[in-house]
């Protein structure tokens, strides 16, 4: 994650000194399908208006939170693909399928 947020530099991609993020997206499997996963993405917008920052951005490690989260309006910055990521000169996850996404979203 540390590498991805990195490579992906909000600050200076935006010109910000500070942005909202958090560590993933998580809705309990029994309340999957009624929203809430985009409601809280959403909710980052009135969040952020209200203490005056423009950016939020996140790693999104799941497709289902990087779906919602393009669908909520953010942009890939940034992304890895499991099967390509090493670990000192080994690939750490050769059979996991899907990847890392640095994504944000702007507030003008």
């Amino acid at each position: 994650m540390s590498a991805i947020t990195t490579e992906g530099n909000l600050f200076e991609r935006f010109g910000v000194d500070r942005y909202l993020t958090a560590y993933g997206l998580s809705v309990h499997p029994d309340y999957h399908g009624l929203g809430i996963g985009l409601k809280l993405l959403e909710a980052r917008e009135p969040l952020c208006k209200a203490i005056g920052l423009k950016l939020t951005g996140t790693v999104f490690t799941a497709a289902a939170s990087q779906y919602l989260a393009s669908k909520a309006g953010f942009e890939v910055i940034a992304e890895h693909y499991y099967k390509d990521h090493y670990v000192n000169g080994v690939i750490y996850f050769p059979e996991l399928k899907g990847k890392v996404t640095l994504m944000a979203k702007s507030y003008h």
